[in-house]
């Protein structure tokens, strides 16, 4: 039986144990059958005790909004109630919230094809893209102020790129009278400009040889100016806005990765367009456009400092076994990493960078460092962490970890060392390095290096 061709008189002959049969069968693979019959039948037609044409609005709601049914009875009881939408057996206006009849009917139709193909997962070479550290480091630094012409050039190259499609060709043939009143006029569009590139435009007009003209170099530029460490090329940077796009799983319309765009509708990510229409019927989330602003920084600083507690507590509690001394030592350094983590967490509670603090860096050895914070200037600081449950002066730092602070320090960043004493204590010690290589304080003694404190 075909269930895309059969009339709705046809359907209303069916019983309900027919059409469900043939629904499972068609539109679902084998070893999905019983999951589905059994899903729909106990907790739909059982449950409502109608015929299945007879189903109406109503009880797709209270279905969806069933807090004891699962997600799969929800998810299979969606595409039923969408096959009844496009038999027209169901008040289509009051499902204004479902894509058009046209998407519901290609995606019947791919189920019918595609139901028992196995997918076999192909590894795809991934595209040279700015990690989301480097794109909130260009993102910054595109919001800054400045009339630097090379800065400005910067920032132009980055806008267009990641904001249209226009080609290379297009751009670099930009002039200064292509500009005029706050718009540019591009290829054969007219986009709006903000004014921040007017000083830009008015010192083309002065220049001989009046234009843009090249575009590598200054990209590069800007990738040395913010410690990026690849290639920045237009390439990139339009891959980077391609990954940044996200497709909304009800209308399939695409938009970008930023918060302001998207909702919740039971917990499901769609965007606001979808979310405005659902949220007449399903439980609805507004995000906010900040992730920062959304963090009430004061509470997560309490939730660090009871973990910290609480894992502070946990060690003691186990006490000092030899047989499992590289476990405590292991154990202390996590903690120590805590207890830092924390300290810079309280220092940049005010600002906006508090949340971007990394410590996730101490999981791989080869990065040579713990953590990644910030000053308060929003720089970037490096932090490798040691930790002791003693008062001596004396920790161990490997050789990597030193080559790593050399190779940063070399290149004008910011590397310290937090060593932090008594970490079991009501009141640890920290002590902050700002140059490990050239401390006085400190003498390096063997080769996975012991460093003692001068007295």
């Amino acid at each position: 039986m075909d269930l895309l061709v059969i009339s709705k008189e046809e359907l209303k002959m069916l019983s309900n144990e027919e059409f469900l049969k043939s629904f499972a069968e068609m539109f679902y693979a084998k070893d999905s059958f019983n999951t589905v019959f059994t899903a729909i039948n106990k907790h739909v037609f059982k449950k409502i005790d109608k015929h299945f044409t007879d189903l109406k609005y109503d009880d797709y709601v209270n279905i969806q909004n069933n807090i004891v049914l699962n997600d799969g009875v929800k998810r299979f009881s969606n595409t039923l109630f969408k096959y009844l939408y496009l038999m027209g057996l169901v008040d289509v206006e009051r499902f204004e919230g479902f894509p058009s009849k046209e998407k519901i009917e290609r995606y019947f139709k791919d189920r019918a094809t595609n139901k028992d193909r196995i997918r076999v997962p192909i590894q795809k070479e991934k595209m040279a893209t700015l990690e989301i550290e480097d794109l909130l480091k260009v993102e910054r630094f595109y919001s800054s102020d400045t009339k630097e012409i090379d800065e400005l050039k910067m920032k132009f190259y980055w806008h267009i790129l990641s904001e249209y499609d226009f080609k290379n060709k297009q751009i670099l043939a930009l002039k200064s009278d292509n500009f005029h009143d706050g718009e540019l006029l591009i290829g054969d569009e007219i986009i709006e400009l903000n004014e921040k590139f007017e000083y830009l435009f008015e010192h083309l007009k002065r220049l001989t040889n009046d234009g843009l003209s090249t575009m590598s170099p200054i990209l590069k530029n800007l990738a040395d100016k913010l410690s990026i460490n690849i290639n920045l090329t237009p390439t990139v940077i339009r891959n980077t806005k391609l990954i940044n796009t996200i497709t909304c799983p009800n209308c399939q319309d695409s938009y970008s990765a930023e918060l302001f765009n998207w909702c919740a509708i039971d917990g499901k990510l769609v965007c606001k367009d979808c979310g405005d229409t659902l949220k007449k019927i399903f439980t609805y989330q507004q995000l906010t456009n900040s992730p920062i602003e959304k963090v009430d920084n004061k509470q997560v600083y309490s939730n660090l400092e009871k973990n910290y507690e609480d894992e502070k507590k946990d060690i003691i509690k186990k006490g000092v076994d030899f047989r499992r001394l590289q476990e405590i030592m292991d154990e202390i350094g996590k903690l120590g990493e805590e207890y830092v983590y924390k300290v810079e967490y309280k220092k940049l509670i005010d600002k906006p960078f508090a949340n971007l603090i990394d410590k996730t860096k101490a999981d791989n050895p080869k990065n040579g460092y713990d953590i990644l914070s910030y000053d308060l200037e929003g720089n970037e600081i490096f932090i490798e962490v040691k930790a002791t449950s003693t008062l001596r002066d004396e920790f161990y730092i490997s050789q990597n970890e030193l080559e790593t602070a050399e190779k940063l320090l070399k290149s004008g960043k910011k590397h310290y060392v937090y060593f932090v004493k008594d970490i079991l204590s009501e009141n640890p010690i920290l002590t902050i390095i700002d140059n490990i290589l050239n401390d006085d304080r400190f003498n390096k003694v063997g080769l996975n290096w012991k460093m003692t404190k001068e007295h």
